[in-house]
């Protein structure tokens, strides 16, 4: 079993370095619905990240009041954060569709709507850091590809990411 205190915080966002000693905490979101006084899983999901949760939200996202739960976790090696984004593109009762965004002093990535459909696609934000200066340089569109299930850089059409 893994404790509370061992996942939860700033501190314990370390913890994605070496679980090798207190073992690995997985965290899903699971929809549960009770029929007949029983409960069935009606969806599961994983969350990539295992250390350093922060808090649990429903939002609307702003482009068409689509329902949305943000997972956000610390990240303590980027000094910043990292929110799962599970989108209710189909309604509550079908599973969610993931977006990963995060933001820290030299990296962020926004969720926007680029072209035009129902889900949901980001921006991944180029910084320069010589060390002494944070400078942001340009912002590169990530759209969803329903066919292949990646998010596909508009950029560069073999630059793709799952989430």
């Amino acid at each position: 079993m893994i404790e509370v205190k061992n996942i939860v915080g700033y501190d314990q966002s370390f913890i994605d370095l070496d679980s090798t000693e207190l073992g690995t905490a997985f965290f899903y979101l699971v929809l549960f619905k009770c029929e007949n006084s029983s409960f069935r899983v009606v969806w599961e999901s994983p969350i990539p990240s295992h250390g350093g949760f922060n808090y649990i939200t429903l939002l609307k996202w702003d482009y068409n009041s689509t329902k949305y739960i943000k997972v956000n976790f610390h990240y303590a090696q980027g000094i910043g954060n990292i929110s799962y984004n599970y989108f209710l593109i189909n309604g509550l009762e079908k599973s969610p569709h993931l977006l990963m965004t995060y933001e820290g002093i030299n990296f962020k990535r926004t969720i926007v709507n680029v072209n035009g459909d129902r889900y949901p696609d980001y921006y991944e934000h180029i910084y320069y850091d010589d060390g002494t200066n944070i400078i942001h340089g340009d912002s590169i569109p990530f759209v969803w590809n329903q066919k292949d299930s990646v998010y596909q850089n508009l950029l560069n059409k073999k630059h793709t990411r799952p989430y």
